[in-house]
């Protein structure tokens, strides 16, 4: 579950496109920002969270992920689909967009 090999991919100045409320959503600018809010769901979730992938299918410049999203946190339990759409640039990671299968259920889960 190490995610370094992925920030690898990642252009120095990448864009995170996270949707919702949660103190995890918003635009998040720059590898070492995206790395730190990946630290932070690990922090959260006391090193409960989990991503595992489920499928990937790419075309020109963009990749489309699937995956398998798990963590408990105060008594709750996320379960989930994370769905990413990645672009690339020059062979590295310029702009991610994610989106949840329960927007509202991963919102509440980080609050």
């Amino acid at each position: 579950n190490d995610p370094a090999p992925l920030f690898e991919l990642h252009a120095e100045d990448v864009v995170l496109h996270a949707p919702g409320t949660s103190p995890l959503g918003g635009c998040v600018r720059g590898r070492a920002n995206v790395a730190a809010c990946m630290q932070r769901m690990a922090e959260l979730s006391g090193g409960t969270f989990s991503a595992v992938s489920t499928a990937l299918s790419g075309s020109g410049n963009f990749v489309a992920l699937l995956h398998h999203v798990t963590a408990t946190r105060n008594g709750k339990r996320l379960d989930q689909t994370l769905a990413e759409l990645w672009r690339f640039e020059n062979n590295r990671c310029v702009e991610v967009w994610a989106q949840f299968s329960d927007q509202e259920a991963w919102d509440l889960f980080w609050q």
